[in-house]
C-alpha cells in the first residue's frame, strides 16, 4: 500500500512510523501494525532513536499490547503494558491500567481485572481532570467495571457502577455521541434489572433507550429492532402478550425491510411469536409463524443463504 511505501522511504521518522503503526491499527491492517510497532522498537533498543522522548517509546510498548491484545496474544500483551507502566507518569498510567484490565478481562481472569479497573478509576480522580473527555474515561471505566461485575454474577455492584457511569454521562454535553453512549448504558442496566427479576424497570429503561435510538438512527435500524425484541421478552415475562406480540411485530417488520424475508434474525423473532400465540392459544397463529421458520429454513439450506444458525432456530 502507499502508506507501507511512505514509511520504508522514510525509515529514520520516528513519529511518522509510529503515527503509520496506528493508523494501521485503526483500519485494521494489525499484522502491519505490528510489524511497524516492533521495528520502532529494535530502532530505539539499539540507540538509533536516542534523542526521542520517553513519552514516544512508551506510545510504541502500548501500540504493541493493544496490538498482541487484539490478536490474543495476552501474555506478550501484559508484558508490554506492564513495561509501559513501569516508566510512565502519572498522566499517562491509566492507559497501562486500563489496557491490563481489559487483557485480563479477554482471558477471564476477571479479579484481576477489576484491580486495574479500580487502578486505572484511582488515576484518573487522582488527575482530577474535569473536562468533558476526562469525565467520559471515568464513565467508561465504571462501564467497563459494570460488565465485568454482571459476569461475576454480582448484579448489585454491577449496577452501582452502571448507574455512576449513567449519571456521569447525563451530565455531559447532549450531542450525538454522548447520546449513544447514555442508550447503551440504558440498555446494559436494563440488561441487569431484568436479571434481578425486576420487568418493570427492565422497561422503563429500554424506553429511554428506545427514544434515543429513534431519534439518532430514525425506525428502520437493528439497533432499533433489537431492543423492540428484548421489549417483547420483558412483556412476555410479565404475561402481557399482546404487548409483547406488538413489539415483535415492529421488530420483525424492520428486520425484514434490513435483513430480508428469510434472514436468521425474522426466523428468531418468528419462534418468539410462535411461543406467544401458544400461550395464548392461539394455535393457528402459532402455527402459521412456525411455518414461516419452515420457509426460512428452507430458503437457507437449499437457495444458498449463509444463515447457518438456522438448525438452532
Amino acid at each position: 500500500s502507499q502508506l507501507k511505501i511512505l514509511v520504508d522511504q522514510t525509515p529514520d521518522d520516528y513519529q511518522l512510523r509510529l503515527n503509520c503503526g496506528k493508523f494501521m491499527c485503526e483500519v485494521g491492517l494489525d499484522d502491519d501494525a505490528l510489524k511497524n510497532a516492533e521495528k520502532c522498537l529494535k530502532a530505539i533498543k539499539t540507540g538509533r532513536w536516542r534523542d526521542e522522548r520517553k513519552f514516544s517509546k512508551n506510545h510504541t510498548y502500548l501500540l504493541l499490547a493493544h496490538l498482541y491484545r487484539t490478536q490474543s496474544m495476552y501474555q506478550y500483551a501484559i508484558s508490554y503494558y506492564e513495561k509501559a507502566n513501569d516508566e510512565l507518569e502519572l498522566y499517562g498510567l491509566e492507559g497501562s491500567y486500563s489496557g491490563l484490565a481489559n487483557a485480563y478481562s479477554d482471558m477471564g481472569k476477571y479479579n484481576e481485572a477489576l484491580k486495574y479497573h479500580k487502578k486505572s478509576l484511582d488515576t484518573k480522580q487522582c488527575v482530577e481532570d474535569k473536562s468533558e473527555a476526562g469525565q467520559a474515561s471515568i464513565a467508561k471505566t465504571y462501564n467497563s467495571m459494570g460488565s465485568i461485575y454482571r459476569r461475576q454474577g454480582k448484579l448489585d455492584d454491577a449496577l452501582k457502577c452502571m448507574e455512576k457511569s449513567l449519571e456521569i454521562r447525563l451530565n455531559l454535553s447532549p450531542g450525538s455521541k454522548r447520546d449513544r453512549y447514555v442508550a447503551t448504558n440504558y440498555v446494559s442496566t436494563a440488561a441487569l434489572y431484568f436479571e434481578k427479576g425486576m420487568p418493570s424497570k427492565t422497561l422503563d429503561y429500554y424506553i429511554r433507550a428506545l427514544e434515543i435510538y429513534l431519534n439518532q438512527y430514525g425506525e428502520l435500524h437493528p439497533t432499533v429492532a433489537t431492543v423492540y425484541y428484548n421489549m417483547a421478552s420483558v412483556h412476555s415475562s410479565l404475561k402481557e402478550y399482546d404487548k409483547a406480540l406488538q413489539c415483535a411485530e415492529q421488530a420483525l417488520a424492520i428486520q425484514q425491510h434490513i435483513k430480508g424475508e428469510y434472514s436468521t434474525e425474522c426466523a428468531e423473532i418468528y419462534k418468539m411469536m410462535a411461543d406467544l400465540y401458544t400461550k395464548q392459544k392461539n394455535h393457528k397463529a402459532a402455527l402459521k409463524c412456525r411455518n414461516k421458520i419452515k420457509d426460512i429454513t428452507f430458503f437457507a439450506l437449499h437457495i444458498g443463504s449463509d444463515d447457518s444458525d438456522l438448525e438452532d432456530v
